[in-house]
């Protein structure tokens, strides 16, 4: 039995290894290509419902303030804590130069009551991927990302090892009985 089990393990702590080295580039790829420190983000809140919904993990790409129009949703920092992230659409650009936007949540009956500065702007939302930022979540008092991201894929990882030990063992039990 400690054939069949060790190359299962072998294969999962190799498995586990590619695992890493792709999440790291990828992450590090991401990083780079869409030119933001956090490509991925989660909604909190339903002021942009029904568009995104509390849960959603949204991706963000950097972009040129000077470049973005009504209707674009955006991330940007809160005037009253730059730490606290908030995605709204653009209802009205108020100036080009500097830049200056007016925000609204979608399930909003007002726009925000401040203006929005190009130096707030964090990126544009590009890609919605519903209700996966729901386990981010969860393990956000844990973990901040990427670590989260990552615990998410060992998880995974530990599902296959799990069932790769468990056909090495039905294998092993068919060829000794």
């Amino acid at each position: 039995m400690a054939g069949p089990v060790r190359a299962a393990c072998e294969r999962v702590a190799l498995s586990a290894l590619v695992a890493f080295a792709i999440f790291a580039a990828l992450f590090c790829g991401l990083r780079a290509l869409l030119g933001v420190d956090q490509p991925f983000m989660v909604v909190v809140g339903n002021s942009m419902y029904p568009t995104l919904k509390d849960g959603d993990l949204i991706v963000v790409r950097g972009v040129d303030p000077s470049t973005l129009a009504v209707g674009d949703i955006v991330v940007y920092r809160s005037p009253n804590d730059p730490r606290t992230m908030i995605v709204h659409r653009i209802v009205e650009v108020v100036s080009r130069e500097p830049p200056a936007f007016r925000t609204k949540g979608d399930n909003r009956a007002k726009p925000d009551s401040w203006l929005v500065t190009g130096d707030m702007i964090v990126g544009q939302v590009v890609a919605v991927l519903p209700y996966l930022g729901i386990v981010p979540r969860i393990l956000q008092p844990i973990l901040r990302p990427p670590a989260n991201y990552l615990a998410i894929g060992l998880v995974i990882l530990a599902i296959l090892a799990w069932e790769v030990f468990r056909e090495a063992t039905q294998l092993e039990q068919v060829q000794t009985g």
